[in-house]
């Protein structure tokens, strides 16, 4: 019988900490280090507001919460069980919606110390892409021609600066 033993972390997305509030990780790599990489810069600020509605059983309609003013308006399709979860869901939305979508693909010879949360930094790489990054996404493949990582990531943004 083979045992398989699998570690869940709950963490803060895009915060690069453990839940300890310790920094996870921290690789340097270089061009001579990946076999391929791409990074996409796409721009997603075009919602000033978001709309999140919560179904008022008492009144027996929907009631709308609205993160922000200003158009155009993104609509959460969700209806929320309370004013404060619809609101909550609004702001978060709307954040999002503002952040840039700054993403590196990077495929390299398999690492286990990369892992999702974890903090990687580009050394040698084109002049003005960020060098500080949080893994999104790794994942470990084992080949009979060898083992590769495949790396998603976004920039790292500390207290509101870019780590540029």
């Amino acid at each position: 019988m083979k045992l398989l033993c699998i570690n869940l972390l709950v963490v803060e997305e895009n915060a690069a900490k453990s839940y300890t509030g310790q920094t996870v990780g921290g690789k340097t790599l270089t061009p001579q280090d990946v076999s391929n990489w791409r990074i996409s810069f796409t721009e997603q600020k075009k919602y000033k507001s978001v709309i999140a509605t919560w179904h008022d059983s008492s009144r027996a309609r929907l009631i709308e919460e609205k993160a922000s003013n200003g158009k155009p308006t993104y609509s959460l399709r969700t209806s929320y069980p309370n004013a404060q979860t619809a609101k909550a869901a609004a702001s978060a939305k709307l954040q999002k919606l503002n952040q840039d979508s700054t993403t590196l693909n990077l495929i390299l010879r398999g690492d286990p110390e990369l892992t999702a949360e974890s903090k990687l930094y580009l050394a040698g790489f084109r002049p003005n892409i960020p060098e500080a990054w949080v893994i999104t996404h790794a994942e470990h493949l084992l080949y009979t021609s060898g083992y590769r990582t495949i790396i998603e990531a976004t920039p790292y943004f500390e207290r509101g600066k870019h780590a540029n």
